[in-house]
C-alpha cells in the first residue's frame, strides 16, 4: 500500500486555521476576530519572552499555528501588526482597570486606578508596552501622530471619564475637568519616571503614593472639602 503524501504548507495552514474555528468553510466575522486576537496575543507572548530582536512573522506563524499569508492579510506588515498589538493591549489594560474599579466609591476607584496603573507600568508587561510605543515612534514611515501622543490622549480620555463619573454621582466636583485630568496624568507620569530611576517600587509603595496623591489631588482641584 502506498503512503499518502505529507500535507503541503497551505494544507497545514488551513488545517490549523480550522482547528481554531472548529469547523470547515469561510469563518464568521466573530471567528475571524478571534483568530486576529489569537495572533496578537501570541505575538505579545513572544515579545515578552524574546524581545523585538528575535521576532519575525515566520516565528509568529509557527507559534500561532497559522500561515504567514493569514498574518499579512490581517495586518499588512510588521508595523501594521505592532500598531494593532498596541491597540489591543491598550484596550485590555483599560478593561482591566474598569473591572477592578467597577462599583467602588469615587475616591476609592480613583485611588485604586492610580495604584493599578503604577503596578502595571513597573511590570514586565508595562515595560514591554512602553518599548512597543518607542518602537513604533522610532520606526521609519511614522508620518502621522506619534504612538506616544495617541497613548496619552487615550489616557486623558479615560481620566476625564472617571472624573466626570464622580461629578455625575455627586461624589466630587471640579471647576475644570480638562485641566484636572491633565494634572492627574502629568503627576502620574512624573512620579513613575522618578520612582523608576530609584529602582522598581513594590505594590505597597504604589498603594501608599496613590492614597496620598489622590487626596491631595482632590483637595487641590475641588473634589473634596478642604476642612
Amino acid at each position: 500500500m502506498s503512503k499518502s503524501a505529507p500535507p503541503s504548507g497551505a494544507t497545514r495552514s488551513a488545517s490549523c486555521t480550522r482547528s481554531l474555528f472548529g469547523r470547515r468553510g469561510r469563518p464568521s466575522a466573530a471567528e475571524a476576530e478571534r483568530l486576529s486576537d489569537h495572533i496578537l496575543d501570541t505575538g505579545w507572548a513572544m515579545l515578552l519572552e524574546g524581545g523585538f530582536e528575535n521576532f519575525s512573522f515566520e516565528k509568529l506563524a509557527r507559534a500561532a499555528r497559522t500561515g504567514k499569508p493569514t498574518i499579512y492579510s490581517r495586518f499588512g506588515d510588521k508595523r501594521g501588526f505592532m500598531k494593532a498589538l498596541l491597540e489591543r493591549r491598550k484596550a485590555k489594560r483599560a478593561e482591566t482597570i474598569r473591572e477592578i474599579t467597577r462599583g467602588l466609591p469615587f475616591r476609592d476607584a480613583l485611588c485604586l486606578q492610580a495604584s493599578s496603573v503604577l503596578d502595571l507600568l513597573f511590570s514586565d508587561e508595562g515595560v514591554l508596552y512602553e518599548r512597543l510605543i518607542d518602537w513604533l515612534d522610532e520606526e521609519p514611515g511614522n508620518d502621522g501622530p506619534t504612538a506616544r501622543g495617541a497613548s496619552y490622549a487615550t489616557a486623558l480620555e479615560a481620566i476625564r471619564n472617571v472624573l466626570q463619573a464622580g461629578v455625575d454621582t455627586g461624589e466630587a466636583h471640579f471647576d475644570d475637568i480638562e485641566e484636572s485630568a491633565c494634572f492627574w496624568l502629568e503627576a502620574m507620569i512624573g512620579h513613575a519616571r522618578l520612582a523608576k530611576s530609584n529602582g522598581t517600587p513594590g505594590r505597597a509603595e504604589n498603594e501608599c503614593w496613590a492614597r496620598v496623591h489622590t487626596d491631595r489631588f482632590l483637595r487641590a482641584f475641588g473634589g473634596l472639602p478642604t476642612a
